[in-house]
């Protein structure tokens, strides 16, 4: 698989390799996510198959999780700034 993939090329079950490549994740990792549950596996004889629709909503939440962040912090950001415009602003008022 090519940097340039498209998720919507690939088959509807993932092999590791590809999983790994997608998420960016070693083999360890890997191993790790299949023994605590948080990847689903489907085994078909020795081979680890994973839900291509699993990864995409995996890539979605995060995204997603990512924008709402973003949008917190930038909303504390203009919360902060506005308090402290506030508060420089008392003092000119109480110095007076």
């Amino acid at each position: 698989m090519t940097n340039n993939a498209n998720l919507n090329t690939l088959p509807i079950f993932l092999n590791a390799s590809q999983v790994k490549e997608i998420l960016q994740i070693s083999q360890s990792t890997f191993l790790r996510k299949i023994k605590d549950g948080s990847l689903p596996i489907v085994r078909v004889g020795r081979r680890l198959l994973i839900p291509k629709e699993f990864i995409e909503n995996l890539i979605l939440k995060s995204y997603e999780n990512l924008t709402c962040n973003k949008a917190n912090i930038i909303s504390n950001n203009q919360i902060f700034q506005e308090e402290n415009f506030m508060n420089k602003n008392n003092k000119e008022f109480t110095n007076v």
